[in-house]
């Protein structure tokens, strides 16, 4: 039982010990605060007619902004005759993916919306629901694919543009 009792004192008086040797120094690596990148996740890209952030549809691709990210890539697409191969830019900026660019040859055919922070000036996004896409847009007309088995909305007041 004495044993026992000088086990527990020894611990106890070791962790103490430890406890109390951290130095000023190491107590200040602790709780010191270091420099980190602040990235805002403010920032929206307006969808004007049938382009966005400079891109429009019918013109020929290029990189506009340098703080924008751009990856080249091959992706599959589902028609009514089968599988086509289709070239795509996928855009994005540091808080993430925001929008495809799809191109034939060098020229824009379609822009695929892939973030709300893409909106219309009138606050429509792909995170809208369709009560709001039609208050705002009474011309709308929804369609319906069965090879996606995926609806959308368009609007005659953007042309080229469905949500």
């Amino acid at each position: 039982m004495k044993d026992r009792k000088h086990i527990f004192l020894l611990m106890a008086t070791g962790m103490l010990l430890f406890g109390c040797s951290q130095t000023k120094e190491s107590k200040e690596k602790l709780t010191s605060h270091t420099a980190t990148e602040i990235i805002s996740v403010d920032k929206e890209y307006i969808i004007e007619g049938n382009s966005i952030e400079g891109f429009k549809i019918g013109d020929t691709y290029s990189e506009k902004s340098p703080e924008l990210n751009y990856e080249k890539m091959l992706s599959p697409s589902y028609t009514d005759e089968g599988i086509d191969t289709l070239n795509m830019v996928s855009v994005s900026d540091k808080s993430g993916k925001l929008f495809d660019i799809v191109l034939e040859e060098m020229t824009i055919q379609k822009i695929w919306i892939e973030s709300g922070r893409c909106k219309t000036k009138d606050g429509i996004s792909v995170n809208s629901s369709l009560s709001d896409f039609t208050k705002t847009y009474p011309d709308f007309e929804i369609f319906y694919s069965y090879v996606s088995d995926s609806f959308w909305a368009s609007t005659k007041s953007l042309t080229g543009v469905q949500f």
